[in-house]
């Protein structure tokens, strides 16, 4: 048997041209999966950046026109009209900032002030987080539960 040395050598220059055209797809893949992960983490880190700015200057400002120093050691920040008050000024621009509709606003925010009212509420009958309001029963529940007995 004698083996045809330039069918071979056409062979394994088809062979080599294939890998690199297949290498070469796969870079490209590669490439482009980098530079999607390098904008979708500026695009997350910008984000967070906007929600941090957002809540820091609402609190901020809720603290400073709610309730003074000396009424926020008397009262405590958990107090039940801070949170109303609070949760009223600032529902639209938390939904507008996390995507958040109302009832998850409302969940979401009543678990950082007073996470023990919030568990009551959890999958119960008057659970907000599905709803687009939030009921003057559940303000009076809210009321009623706030500090514990």
């Amino acid at each position: 048997m004698t083996v045809d040395k330039g069918r071979f050598t056409q062979r394994i220059e088809l062979f080599e041209s294939q890998r690199n055209d297949v290498q070469s797809y796969f870079d490209k893949g590669i490439q482009e999966l980098k530079e999607r992960s390098v904008k979708g983490a500026k695009l997350l880190e910008e984000q967070q950046k906007k929600e941090e700015e957002f809540v820091a200057e609402a609190y901020k400002e809720a603290y400073e026109s709610y309730i003074t120093p000396y009424e926020m050691v008397k009262l405590g920040v958990g107090d039940f009209f801070f949170f109303h008050n609070f949760f009223m000024k600032n529902v639209g621009g938390f939904m507008e900032t996390f995507n958040w509709r109302y009832g998850q606003c409302f969940f979401n925010l009543l678990m950082d002030h007073n996470a023990r009212v919030g568990e009551m509420l959890r999958g119960s009958i008057r659970d907000p987080y599905h709803k687009d309001e939030v009921s003057e029963e559940l303000w009076d529940f809210l009321m009623d539960n706030w500090e514990e007995k």
